[in-house]
């Protein structure tokens, strides 16, 4: 459980914080895993109720279209062609009037960069066909990966089968980047599952 290399710098606490534990927080942002893609996203979002949220924190069912927003993801390029805007639909909740948006998985939660433009761009590996990322913010990026990964190993600890094996191979004390190396799957998925399992949390 303890690796030999020296612990990594604590984490950003907007990283870490669940939605669970602000006091006042109402609503949020649901992502939808099956959405990868942009086509999937146009596709589903001419019928909202594909969008449409299971439950509310309270329990209801019951959600309404409450308005459409857009995101204004930088360096996405589909089919060489470069995509200014994304709609997102927000749902009001019947019972509590919370606010939530949906948001398709291939959009970062919290940055203005898709998933795949921030991984390629972190491994080094930038789009000859898309603008090029500031290198600023790509050291930013790199940073956060360098900061520990305390509470995603927690979380996955306690959501236990294999993930629970995962977090006890990688130890309470990796980092973000070795988190993301154990589990493979890429930026986009861990980043997913990690907001399932505990909405607000974040991987960067």
């Amino acid at each position: 459980m303890n690796p030999p290399w020296a612990a990594p710098p604590t984490a950003d606490i907007c990283l870490c914080q669940p939605y669970s534990s602000r006091s006042k927080q109402k609503g949020g942002t649901i992502i939808d895993e099956t959405v990868v893609d942009l086509a999937t996203h146009l596709r589903k979002i001419l019928s909202p109720d594909e969008y449409r949220p299971k439950v509310c924190r309270c329990g209801s069912n019951r959600f309404h279209v409450h308005a459409r927003r857009e995101r204004h993801p930088r360096q996405l390029v589909v089919k060489g062609e470069p995509v200014k805007v994304v709609t997102i639909l927000v749902f009001l909740c019947a019972a509590c009037s919370a606010s939530w948006r949906v948001l398709p998985a291939f959009l970062a939660r919290c940055l203005w960069r898709s998933w795949d433009v921030i991984e390629r761009e972190c491994l080094g590996k930038p789009s000859g066909s898309a603008p090029p990322v500031p290198a600023s913010t790509v050291q930013r990026w790199r940073v956060r990966l360098k900061q520990a990964a305390r509470v995603p190993t927690q979380v996955f600890a306690l959501a236990g089968n294999w993930l629970r094996i995962l977090a006890q191979r990688v130890g309470l004390e990796a980092a973000r980047w070795q988190l993301l190396e154990a589990h493979g799957e890429g930026f986009a998925a861990l980043a997913t599952l990690l907001h399932r399992l505990a909405p607000g949390v974040r991987l960067m």
